[in-house]
């Protein structure tokens, strides 16, 4: 029997059947694609994590200028000041055994044929002569040199972390447990010259005072002994393991700008998760404090000095993320998207427009700009992610400063190039009514 021809839809499902069946094993290849892209991705997001947890620490422990900057704002801080003069205060007073002088004089005074009722002035004086002691104290320490004494007593603390690191002892820097103690022996020595100079001599008597104060508690310091080499090396080996996943899971996708703005936001998220995960150890930090801490409006204050530089890292890699999310997203097919490239089309169209009609003598420059504007836009993108890089401690300020400095070197290329069109326009066509 003779074939059937077919029918208009007969023939229409046949061609859906035949291209459906076309496409199903690239489809399968596409979707093991994207799955590799995706894991890429995730592992790029939490190397990335990684990598500014790494930092910071390395920053803290063997970097002394970075130490001194993160510790320096403390010695502004009321709650450290108080806490600070509260501690040095009971330290005199207790080597100076007040009471017992003042019991001692009058001892002596009684001696002499004075009357035994001057006992009961022993309490008054020996408090009015330490409330005078705390007096000197606070004026040392809510002075001008107390952030300079500050400095210079973390300066020194610093530059011992490493024989703490290596397992040698240090005067100036005491670990017990996971609590790093700050020798605030310094403090006292300018407190004892005060008191002499203001007339109480029996300050002179004040021997050399070690005064510890609990500065900053890291879990696992102790165990960070030998590992001092090894974040000198995972500083740069962990950026860079993040980016070649990113790029790689870049590369790997069929749909290479979304799996830049899949990779972007993922990156974003991990630093969120991070920032989250800082809140929640400072409250749990706070509200596990030992019952002997005295204020625990220091202890806030002191965690929350020491991690600024960690919680702006993590910021800074989330501005520089949702930045990149921006630009892939901008370059899609989106309605809102096409419309803003227009726009910034014809922006940059009406400045060739009159950066022609100014006449300059711009030479070969529009030439060269036109020839190789592809080339000129990817060095300075490289060159952006190479300042980003190598800007250690920009901050979100610094990241926006990178991405405006780029927008702008990109946005000059495209002046220049379109000028160099128009230069090379006929006159007809130049004089030619717009429509």
């Amino acid at each position: 029997m003779a074939d059937m021809p077919l029918s208009q839809a007969e023939r229409a499902e046949l061609e859906r059947l035949r291209a459906e069946a076309a496409r199903g094993p690239g489809r399968g290849r596409r979707g093991a694609r994207w799955f590799g892209s995706t894991l890429l991705l995730i592992l790029a997001a939490l190397l990335a994590v990684a990598s500014v947890v790494v930092l910071y620490a390395r920053d803290q422990l063997l970097d002394t200028d970075r130490y001194v900057a993160t510790v320096a704002p403390l010695a502004e801080d009321p709650e450290i000041r108080a806490a600070v003069a509260d501690r040095v205060g009971e330290a005199v007073n207790d080597r100076l055994d007040v009471e017992g002088y003042v019991a001692r004089a009058l001892d002596a005074i009684q001696t002499e044929g004075s009357p035994e009722a001057l006992d009961a002035l022993a309490g008054p004086v020996a408090a009015a002569v330490e409330g005078f002691v705390d007096d000197q104290v606070h004026t040392v320490v809510y002075s001008d040199r107390f952030a300079q004494l500050w400095t210079n007593a973390n300066t020194t603390a610093h530059e011992a972390v490493a024989a703490i690191l290596r397992g040698e002892a240090s005067e100036s820097l005491q670990l017990q447990g996971d609590t790093v103690y700050l020798d605030l022996g310094p403090l006292v020595e300018q407190v004892k010259d005060l008191l002499v100079a203001r007339g109480l001599t029996i300050a002179e008597r004040l021997p050399q005072v070690s005064v510890q104060f609990p500065l900053v508690e890291v879990k696992g310091i102790a165990n960070a002994q030998g590992a001092a080499a090894l974040l000198d090396v995972l500083r740069w080996v962990l950026p860079l393991a993040a980016i070649a996943l990113l790029l790689a899971g870049v590369l790997l996708a069929p749909g290479r700008r979304r799996a830049l703005l899949v990779g972007a936001l993922l990156l974003a998220a991990a630093m969120a998760l991070l920032l989250a995960g800082a809140a929640v150890a400072r409250t749990a930090a706070l509200a596990n404090l030992p019952e002997g801490v005295r204020s625990p409006q220091a202890v806030a204050a002191v965690y929350d000095i020491v991690t600024r530089f960690l919680l702006a890292g993590a910021q800074t890699v989330i501005v520089a993320a949702l930045v990149v999310a921006v630009a892939a997203w901008l370059a899609g097919p989106g309605r809102a998207a096409t419309a803003i490239r227009g726009a910034a089309a014809l922006l940059l169209d009406l400045a060739a427009a009159g950066l022609v009609r100014t006449g300059l003598p711009l030479g070969p420059v529009p030439g060269a700009a036109a020839r190789s504007r592809r080339t000129l836009e990817a060095v300075a993108v490289a060159a952006a992610v190479v300042w980003l890089i190598l800007w250690p401690h920009r901050g979100v300020e610094g990241t926006l400063w990178i991405a405006f400095t780029l927008v702008v070197v990109v946005a000059v290329i495209e002046v220049l190039a379109r000028a160099d069109r128009r230069r090379h326009r006929t006159p007809a066509s130049t004089s030619a009514p717009a429509v």
